[in-house]
C-alpha cells in the first residue's frame, strides 16, 4: 500500500491537496487488520526492506518503525528477554 501512495505521489507532483498521506495509509490498515497477532519474521523483514527502499541515506533509522517491529519480533521469539 505504502509503495502505491509513493508511486502514485510521484505521478501527481506538488498538487498537495492530491497526495496520499500517511495517515490516510494507517487509517486503512486499521480497517483491514481486525485483530491483533505476533509480529513474524516475515514482517519484520518487510518493515526493514520498506525503511531502507524508501530512506534517502540507505539505513535504518536508529528508534524507527523497522527497529522497533524487529525488537517486537524478538521479544516474541524469547519473551523472557
Amino acid at each position: 500500500m505504502a509503495n502505491e501512495a509513493v508511486a502514485r505521489n510521484k505521478k501527481i507532483g506538488k498538487e498537495d491537496d492530491k497526495k496520499i498521506r500517511l495517515r490516510d495509509i494507517v487509517a486503512e490498515i486499521d480497517v483491514k487488520v481486525t485483530r491483533d497477532r505476533s509480529v513474524t519474521s516475515e514482517d519484520a523483514e518487510a518493515v526493514v526492506q520498506a525503511e531502507l527502499n524508501h530512506s534517502p541515506y540507505n539505513h535504518v533509522i536508529p528508534g524507527g518503525v523497522a527497529e522497533s517491529v524487529a525488537a517486537a519480533y524478538k521479544l516474541n521469539r524469547s519473551p523472557s528477554m
